[in-house]
């Protein structure tokens, strides 16, 4: 991500490259996955309200033991 502006004094045409400070990032950061944490928690309800019980306790079971153990092996 870049941030440009015309320098100033400058001539129209000439632009300043400006990267974001660590703090910009680290913040973006923090609100990107607090958007991705939404999401997943509205696809749970999604489809929570879609799939019969037994499909949807059995999937989020496998999330929540077999998921893991695969990503521990990585």
């Amino acid at each position: 991500m870049l941030l440009a502006h015309p320098v100033a004094g400058g001539e129209a045409a000439e632009l300043q490259v400006v990267l974001p400070s660590r703090r910009d990032m680290a913040d973006i950061t923090a609100l990107a996955l607090d958007q991705v944490r939404m999401e997943i928690m509205h696809l749970g309800e999604t489809v929570n309200s879609m799939l019969p019980g037994s499909i949807y306790y059995f999937a989020k079971r496998m999330a929540n033991t077999v998921l893991p153990m695969v990503l521990q092996r990585e």
